[in-house]
């Protein structure tokens, strides 16, 4: 048979008009109709098959013609069910291409279904970056509650929300490292009252190396808001490691093993109130004193000594300070009173009879200050003192009245200190001067123990006639700081002393009172000179070097071994420095 012939195509069969869906559709694609075409040729063709097949399946033994209709039947049955199959498949209309407007409403759905999901998205990404956003704010806000007020000093500084109290922790470590030139001096700070002699054992001796860290500080500062009446309360303590007497502060076991150096109260003091604007503000506890004027020098040494010709003293008071408008203030004080009286015997305090009684007083010391400041120009202060008792007392060596006495005198002194920023700051000239009678401690490093002098305990001298006199004084000094760069700078100072005393003060080093210790402490006059460079490379860091000289003069020639003799001393000193703040 050729396969090339084409078939003849049966005749359509009558499909009524309201069922023409499910009539074969004559607009129906070539395909379909082959397909119709295949499948009726295929029908008779499988039942001629069958009849053959059965024909020669049969067993040898003959069939009777029952059994020959029976199966015509069943195959009928086949071919009927043939049939119903096509004639459903052919009622099944073929799918049909979507129309361009359906393909546009489509597009149409897609792309809102995709505008949709995005806008989802970009929710969900706004949602969580509300929730971080709030997040943030709600730490800044528990932190914000932690910062402290405006105008309150940085590093470790924060507010406790509930007390509505400011607290700053901070302090610094510092390293000195010294080495003396000319005699041994086995202190960390030099004080130019009491240098080393020559002709004595530790300036044949030579020089001396130490290092000590003694001078770190720790302190802590608060500030708590009252009302617009009493204005803020402030409170303030510091220490340092820098007590005990022995030079380096502890004994000569605890530095050869672990330097366990002693505490030392610096500052512990509460004030309240407002110094401008308001009624004041009231002071007390532990404070520099309000004569002292190293405190208002900008200059930075390297040691931690007190400038020979200034006050640096630190003691109890009360204060009270009014502001005026321009940087004006005024300040009066009822201070701690310390009598230091000095007699051929030694020097006495209320706390050590030096050999002549001990120091004695009924009244509390008094100093004033009115103080112009211009942070931008610089400042000057005009300072005093007052001493009304000195009193050197030996009641309690005899119970013979005539052996016993109880005199004393009046002390005083006047101050005057000046700064001035130049150059934008970076030059800043300073200059302090101190005069006055009986103001020993309150020099702290040029006439301790000599704020009177007593004759008693000379040749011929009873308690009856024994006399206590002021001991007059003048010092100063003249500095400058240098900044070459904001983080290097240099500063230097010289700075002088000079006592006058009684006459009778000539017998203090005269014959056998030569070799007295009395002699070795009595000087008439002393200078100073240190130059430094100290670069800080950041903020809280301070390198340093510096060069210090002192020299100091006694009142007659110290006789410190027969044969040898001396009317002073000079100290040459290079110390190095780190400190680390915080």
């Amino acid at each position: 048979m050729d396969n090339n012939v084409p078939l003849p195509l049966s005749k359509p069969r009558f499909c009524p008009k309201a069922h023409t869906r499910l009539c074969p559709n004559p607009a129906s694609s070539e395909l379909g109709t082959v397909r119709d075409r295949d499948m009726k040729l295929r029908i008779p063709f499988l039942a001629l098959a069958t009849v053959f097949g059965l024909a020669h399946a049969a067993p040898v033994k003959a069939q009777t013609l029952e059994d020959l209709k029976a199966q015509i039947q069943k195959m009928q049955r086949q071919i009927e069910q043939l049939e119903a199959q096509q004639k459903r498949q052919a009622r099944t209309p073929p799918a049909r291409a979507p129309s361009n407007a359906q393909v546009q409403q489509a597009q149409r759905a897609a792309d809102q279904a995709k505008a949709a999901a995005a806008q989802v998205q970009q929710a969900q990404q706004n949602a969580q970056l509300d929730v971080q956003s709030i997040k943030e704010q709600a730490a800044a806000a528990a932190l914000a509650q932690f910062n402290p007020p405006p105008g309150k000093p940085g590093g470790l500084t924060f507010r406790i929300p509930k007390a509505d109290t400011t607290i700053r922790i901070y302090g610094f470590a510092k390293l000195n490292g010294t080495t003396d030139l000319t005699t041994r001096d086995r202190t960390d700070s030099l004080t130019a009252q009491s240098i080393q002699l020559f002709n004595t054992g530790a300036q044949r001796q030579g020089g001396d190396t130490g290092i000590s860290a003694r001078r770190s500080r720790l302190g802590i500062e608060t500030w708590t808001p009252i009302n617009d009446t009493w204005g803020e309360f402030h409170t303030q303590v510091e220490m340092d490691f820098a007590g005990g007497s022995n030079p380096f502060g502890v004994s000569t076991n605890t530095i050869a093993t672990s330097n366990s150096y002693i505490p030392r109260l610096r500052l512990a003091y509460a004030d309240f109130g407002k110094s401008r604007g308001g009624w004041g503000n009231l002071l007390f506890g532990q404070q520099a004193s309000t004569f002292n004027d190293q405190v208002l020098l900008p200059i930075q040494w390297m040691s931690d000594w007190d400038y020979v010709g200034l006050s640096n003293v630190r003691q109890a008071q009360v204060r009270y300070t009014y502001g005026f408008a321009n940087g004006l203030s005024v300040s009066g004080a009822v201070e701690s009173p310390y009598s230091d009286v000095t007699t051929i015997a030694g020097t006495s305090y209320p706390d050590v009879n030096g050999g002549g009684g001990v120091g004695w007083q009924t009244t509390p010391d008094f100093a004033g200050r009115l103080l112009w400041r211009d942070p931008s120009i610089g400042l000057l202060a005009l300072r005093a003192v007052l001493r009304p008792q000195i009193n050197l007392n030996n009641n309690a060596a005899t119970a013979i009245t005539g052996s016993r006495f109880n005199r004393g005198t009046t002390g005083w002194g006047v101050g005057l200190t000046g700064v001035i920023n130049l150059l934008d700051g970076k030059l800043v000239l300073m200059a302090s001067g101190n005069a006055g009678q009986g103001l020993g401690r309150y020099l702290s490093n040029t006439s301790v123990g000599f704020g009177a002098v007593s004759d008693f305990g000379l040749t011929g001298v009873t308690a009856n006639t024994a006399s206590v006199d002021a001991v007059n004084v003048y010092g100063g000094m003249v500095g400058l700081q240098y900044f070459f760069t904001p983080t290097l700078r240099t500063n230097m100072s010289i700075g002088g002393a000079r006592l006058e005393y009684p006459d009778f003060v000539s017998q203090f080093c005269a014959g056998a009172n030569a070799t007295s210790t009395t002699c070795s402490t009595t000087n008439n006059g002393m200078w100073a000179a240190a130059i430094n460079l100290v670069w800080s490379p950041f903020k809280a860091v301070d390198f340093g070097i510096e060069y210090q000289h002192v020299e100091r003069s006694l009142v007659g020639r110290f006789v410190p071994q027969p044969g040898l003799s001396t009317s002073g001393g000079i100290e040459n000193r290079i110390q190095l420095t780190a400190i680390g703040r915080f």
